[in-house]
């Protein structure tokens, strides 16, 4: 707070007000449902020759064995927390065609001890109890890797740390998911991209979901900041080239309702 903020408060003479009312509410809104594109074909986890780790959730490893190569290896992932400690473990190598030598492999290399580094992990399952937090620290150690998870047969995207690429490959374009308002303020991730054609009604869709936000709790912040405001003030800003390199990459890995 600066010297005049200070003395506005102390004096008691005028009414200090932190934020503002929103804007008037639309007096005419048609509820619209949006789709969130996160089906994947289920083909996606048989790429091969490319630098991807599949993080795997909502199945257990000797069913993900028919959705992978025939001669990949799946580990678990243990996570300790407390002591900040992360291994992984091989629980299925399918590089042995008998499945008597598979358990004797896998037996005998986790008995060795073996350090397998991240770098040489492609297939690892999560536990069901905290995946999130499992994935938050695998994003710590592996370069590019995706969570997928598999629900009544189907294959969704849910996170990806760094390029999605093979991501837009693989989106099927037959299914998506649904939403509707509550479910949009309900959404857990910190980023939604909203697009639609010019006309479809994103602008009124984002003014009355503010209100909705402030409706179901007035305790919440609803900060709402036009950007075609403020082009005046971006045009006297110079940007370099890696900070718009940078906006470029936030602005395609961010997931996104179409």
């Amino acid at each position: 707070m600066d010297p005049d903020i200070i003395s506005i408060l102390l004096s008691n003479e005028h009414e200090l007000t932190v934020g503002r009312q929103l804007g008037d509410h639309p007096k005419y809104y048609v509820p619209r449902v949006l789709q969130n594109q996160v089906y994947l074909k289920e083909d996606i986890l048989k790429v091969t020759g490319e630098a991807n780790t599949f993080a795997v959730s909502g199945i257990q490893a000797d069913e993900l064995k028919k959705y992978m190569p025939d001669d990949e290896k799946i580990c678990e992932f243990f996570n300790d927390e407390p002591q900040r400690n992360h291994s992984f473990k091989i629980v299925c190598d399918f590089s042995k065609t008998g499945l008597s030598d598979e358990l004797k492999n896998v037996k005998a290399y986790n008995e060795a001890g073996q350090n397998i580094k991240p770098e040489e992990v492609r297939y690892i399952t999560l536990g069901n109890k905290n995946p999130e937090i499992e994935f938050r620290e695998l994003k710590k150690l592996c370069r590019n890797v995706h969570w997928i998870h598999v629900e009544e047969g189907s294959v969704l995207w849910w996170e990806t740390n760094s390029n999605i690429d093979i991501i837009r490959r693989y989106i099927d374009n037959t299914k998506h998911q649904k939403y509707d308002m509550n479910s949009v303020v309900e959404h857990n991730d910190r980023t939604v991209l909203l697009v639609a054609e010019p006309g479809m009604g994103k602008s009124t869709f984002l003014s009355y979901m503010a209100h909705e936000i402030k409706k179901c709790n007035p305790s919440v912040w609803v900060l709402r900041i036009n950007l075609n405001e403020h082009t005046k003030e971006l045009d006297c800003i110079k940007f370099d080239q890696d900070c718009i390199d940078k906006c470029e990459e936030f602005s395609m890995e961010c997931c996104s309702f179409s």
